[in-house]
């Protein structure tokens, strides 16, 4: 072959090469178009346009091929160096072909080429489109979904504090998150990969800017501030929104364990900025956790069991947590636990049994007698009119009706009397409805209550002589440790 020919050689391969690959190009992005519901569909469009068959890179190459023979014939040297040249692009043009050939034909570490696309993406369509892609993916292997999920919170970390619009393009990613977070793996979510101990970071720290931003004084003058408030206002709600949909999958999953483990964590990797009682913050965070679990926990089954003993010890509602400072849950807790009740017990029907909230009651109430702990609830948060006894015997009891040991209030007779635990237990119950409801459990009240209780008692039908009598029982119990308690004080002073 004569050296003059080579020219004609290189243009010849080059040409076919690039037949080959617009050949393949199109037949690729054929299927893709037609698979859109396929399993990373849109994703896999983006990588193939962007990194594998980028355009620009695919011309960049043809003129590294065509071009340096313009000049062919110019000198030797330049000969020598376009032959070089012309090699070059065809070697990389046929790179090219072989990674799509290598798409195709499924031997391409697919997954990693996505990663490094993921990666590096900035144009903020294109982000919100190859996210949606993954998330719309029903089944991820596991490796690869916490792989995925490590991405994820890099990206959302790096978008939050980088300025305003990347403020809104992290929200708007966490919520096509959360609207397919059913798709997604427990496992990978909660028990490993440290996915929800990283947005429950993120979320704290988008909650702290929020509430620098609301007591920033100049937020009322200027746009731009308030405009900033608002973006974090947004990212706050989608932070919120995605902890809670992963707490509802935990538990249904039964990952509830995870749950509690990466929330009691949380809290207490905040303990300085979260010490008080009263934190905003914890308020904000169990005030959805609350309402999620206790609208699934009708759900848990056998399960239920597990969550009762797995349940930090910490977040339940005693005596001894209750007056503990360094306890902010076990308040909020019980905040939390009676605006739920209130309405369950206010609008409960005759007959019925409600069994959620006699779950949450024995899951909450760890140290009480449920059947006299139900009771003292009922009496202590619901509405009422003037004759408060009157009230509260006219709400059904659908809730407590078995508890931990057996006792009839109508006898006033206490089975199994010998167990010191059974005391102690009924002992717990009166402590802590003086320490939640001390308010209501005066001396001057509970004395008021007896009288009415007497009262009512003479004109009552069967059914509600028995509910008066639970109550008495649990007046003179009540009243028999303020007055030990009033005699006590009464020593101490003298």
């Amino acid at each position: 072959m004569n050296f003059h020919e080579l020219p004609t050689v290189f243009e010849d391969v080059g040409l076919a090469l690039l037949s080959i690959l617009i050949a393949l190009a199109i037949a690729i992005l054929t299927d893709i178009f037609q698979k859109k519901e396929s399993d990373f569909a849109d994703l896999d469009q983006l990588v193939i346009l962007k990194s594998i068959f980028k355009v620009t890179r695919i011309v960049a190459y043809a003129l590294i091929i065509f071009f340096p023979f313009v000049f062919w014939g110019t000198s030797i040297f330049w000969n020598v160096i376009a032959i070089f040249l012309s090699g070059a692009g065809i070697f990389l043009l046929a790179k090219a072909i072989l990674d799509i050939y290598k798409w195709v034909s499924g031997d391409y570490p697919k997954n990693k080429r996505r990663l490094s696309y993921l990666k590096q993406v900035k144009d903020p369509e294109e982000m919100k489109r190859a996210w949606k892609s993954v998330w719309a993916t029903d089944k991820i292997d596991s490796n690869q979904e916490i792989q995925y999920l490590e991405l994820f919170s890099s990206c959302l970390e790096k978008l939050t504090f980088k300025g305003s619009e990347s403020v809104v393009r992290a929200a708007t990613l966490l919520k096509d998150f959360a609207e397919r977070i059913s798709a997604r793996s427990g496992f990978s979510l909660v028990v490993n990969g440290g996915f929800l101990s990283r947005l429950l970071k993120l979320d704290y720290e988008v909650w702290k800017e929020w509430e620098n931003l609301l007591d920033d004084k100049s937020l009322q003058q200027e746009v731009s501030k308030l405009n900033e408030w608002g973006n974090f206002d947004y990212i706050c709600r989608s932070t919120t929104s995605a902890i809670v949909e992963i707490e509802k999958l935990g538990l249904k999953r039964k990952e509830g364990y995870a749950i509690f483990k990466c929330l009691k964590e949380h809290i207490e990797s905040h303990r300085k900025e979260t010490d008080q009682g009263d934190s905003i913050y914890i308020i904000r965070l169990f005030a959805s956790f609350y309402e999620e679990l206790f609208s699934v926990i009708s759900d848990l089954g056998d399960e239920m069991d597990n969550v009762v003993y797995l349940f930090p010890k910490e977040w339940k509602i005693t005596k001894s947590n209750l007056i503990s400072y360094q306890n902010p849950v076990c308040k909020i807790s019980f905040d939390n636990f009676c605006q739920w009740a209130f309405l369950r017990i206010f609008n409960a029907k005759e007959n019925s049994f409600d069994q959620e909230l006699d779950y949450a009651m024995n899951l909450l109430f760890p140290e009480v007698n449920p059947i006299v702990w139900a009771d003292i609830l009922i009496f202590a948060i619901t509405p009422y009119n003037e004759n408060r006894v009157a009230s509260a015997i006219h709400y059904h009891k659908v809730f407590g009706l078995s508890g931990r040991g057996y006792w009839h209030p109508i006898v006033n007779t206490i089975h199994d009397s010998g167990s010191d635990v059974f005391h102690k237990m009924m002992g717990n119950t009166f402590e802590l409805a003086l320490n939640l409801f001390s308010d209501t459990f005066t001396l001057e009240n509970i004395e008021s209550f007896q009288k009415a209780a007497t009262k009512l008692q003479h004109d009552a039908n069967t059914e509600q002589v028995d509910r008066i009598h639970a109550f008495q029982y649990i007046f003179k119990n009540i009243r028999e440790r303020l007055e030990k308690s009033s005699g006590e004080d009464v020593i101490t002073t003298q």
